[in-house]
C-alpha cells in the first residue's frame, strides 16, 4: 500500500497479558513502519476473582512494549464510564480509516460493541473484525457462556467490512456460519513468535532450572481438556527404561481447567520424579530458557485456530507433536518439524518421543513469516477494503 493509512488496533493490554496481546504488541509495531497506528488497550477485562489467570494480572512478564511511532490510549476498563469517555475522545482525535478489532472471548463484548456504535455514528471507518478463536473452549463448556458467546459475536459480527482468520478452515467455517455476510474474509497466518532471541547456552539453562536429564519433552501454556496434558503424560509413562533415564517431562503453564489436577497425574505416575510442573505463567526470560533446553514439544490440542505456543517452538526450530487434522494454522502446516500423531493415541505420541530421542538433537528452518512480512498481507487486504469503499 504506497500511501500512509491511518489504522487503529484494539487489543486486551498488558495487564491482563495473553498470547493476543503480544500479538497485539507485534503486529502494531510491524504496521507503524509503513502506516500511522495507534492503539486502544482493553484493560481491565473483568473483575480479578473472575479470570482464571487472577494471580499474573498486572505483573511484569513481558518486555516488549510498543514502538514510539504508536500512539496508545491509556485503556479502557470494562467498569469505567470514563475510560470509554476517553476512548471516543482518543478515536475522535485520532480518526482511523481502519479499526482492527479481535475476537478471542466474550468478556469484552461491551467494550467491543462499545467502540462499534462508536464507529458507526462518528468515526465511520472500515472495521475488521479478526477471530483469535471462532469458539472459545471454556465459554463453549459452560451453557449461559456458550449462548452469551454466540449471541454477542452475533451482534458483534453483523454489518462490518472485514473479516480476518488464521486457517482456511476456519474460513470455510466462517462462511457457511455467516451466510449473509457482506465483507471481505482474508486468511492471515499467525506470526512467530521470535521476540525472545537466540537460544541460550543449554548447559547453563539447564542449571538454573535445576534439570540434569539430557533429553526435555515439553508442554507450554494454558492447561485446558481440549490441549490433553494428561494424554502426555500417558505418552511420557509409556517411554522405554532406558530412555526415561536420560528424560524429563517440562510442563509449565497455568491450569485453567480446575478437573485436571497435573500434581495428581505427576503422582500417579510411574515416574514422578522425571516430570516437573512449573503451574504459573512463565516471565520472558523463562520462556527464552525453556525453548533453549527442549527437544521436542508436545502440543496434541484437539482443534484450535492458532497457537502462538506453536510459533514459538517454530522459531527455536523445535519438533512439534501434533494431532493428525486437529491443528489448520498455516505456519504449522508449513513446518517441517511437525510429527502428526492419531487423535487419543498416546502410544503414537511415545513412539514420536522416542523416535525424536534417536534422531539425536534435531531442529527445523522456521517458517517465513516474519511480523514485518505479516504487515504487508494486512496493507494488502485493507487497500481492499478502502478502494471498495471509494
Amino acid at each position: 500500500m504506497e500511501n500512509r493509512v491511518k489504522i487503529c488496533i484494539i487489543g486486551p493490554s498488558k495487564l491482563f497479558l495473553s498470547g493476543i496481546t503480544i500479538y497485539t504488541i507485534r503486529l502494531a509495531n510491524a504496521l507503524c513502519e509503513t502506516h500511522e497506528v495507534c492503539v486502544l488497550p482493553l484493560r481491565k477485562l473483568m473483575p480479578r476473582f473472575l479470570y482464571p489467570g487472577r494471580k499474573r494480572i498486572g505483573k511484569p512478564l513481558t518486555k516488549l512494549e510498543f514502538s514510539s511511532s504508536v500512539r496508545a490510549y491509556e485503556g479502557m476498563d470494562y467498569n469505567s464510564l470514563s475510560t470509554w469517555i476517553g476512548a471516543y475522545k482518543f478515536l475522535k482525535k485520532e480518526k482511523p480509516q481502519i479499526i482492527l478489532v479481535p475476537w478471542w472471548t466474550c468478556a469484552v463484548i461491551h467494550l467491543l460493541l462499545f467502540v462499534k456504535i462508536l464507529n458507526k455514528f462518528f468515526i465511520k471507518a472500515k472495521m475488521v473484525l479478526e477471530f483469535h478463536e471462532l469458539t472459545h473452549s471454556f465459554e463453549e463448556k459452560i451453557s449461559p457462556l456458550r449462548f452469551y458467546s454466540r449471541l454477542s459475536l452475533a451482534l458483534l459480527r453483523r454489518g462490518l467490512d472485514g473479516y480476518i482468520v488464521h486457517s482456511k478452515q476456519d474460513k470455510e467455517y466462517l462462511i457457511n456460519f455467516m451466510a449473509k455476510r457482506k465483507g471481505r474474509i482474508a486468511v492471515m497466518p499467525l506470526g512467530l513468535y521470535d521476540h525472545y532471541g537466540a537460544p541460550l547456552n543449554r548447559k547453563q539453562a539447564k542449571l538454573e532450572l535445576k534439570i540434569e536429564e539430557d533429553f526435555v519433552i515439553f508442554y507450554f501454556g494454558i492447561i485446558l481438556a481440549h490441549k490433553q496434558v494428561p494424554l502426555i503424560v500417558e505418552a511420557f509413562n509409556k517411554l522405554p527404561a532406558d530412555i526415561i533415564q536420560q528424560s524429563r517431562l517440562l510442563i509449565a503453564g497455568e491450569v485453567w481447567d480446575k478437573k485436571i489436577d497435573i500434581y495428581k497425574l505427576i503422582r500417579e505416575s510411574a515416574y514422578p520424579k522425571k516430570i516437573t510442573a512449573i503451574l504459573e505463567h512463565p516471565h520472558d526470560d523463562d520462556i527464552l530458557k525453556y525453548f533453549s533446553i527442549c527437544n521436542v514439544v508436545a502440543m496434541p490440542y484437539l482443534n484450535i485456530s492458532r497457537s502462538a505456543v506453536a510459533t514459538m517452538a517454530m522459531s527455536f526450530g523445535r519438533p512439534i507433536i501434533l494431532i493428525q487434522n486437529g491443528f489448520p494454522g498455516e505456519p504449522v502446516l508449513r513446518y517441517e518439524g511437525n510429527l502428526f500423531v492419531d487423535f487419543g493415541n498416546s502410544t503414537q505420541i511415545t513412539n514420536r518421543i522416542v523416535e525424536i530421542f534417536l534422531d539425536g538433537r534435531k531442529t527445523y528452518p522456521a517458517p517465513d513469516l516474519k511480523f514485518d512480512k505479516l504487515a504487508s498481507r494486512f496493507d494488502n487486504f485493507f487497500e481492499s477494503l478502502l478502494v471498495e469503499g471509494k
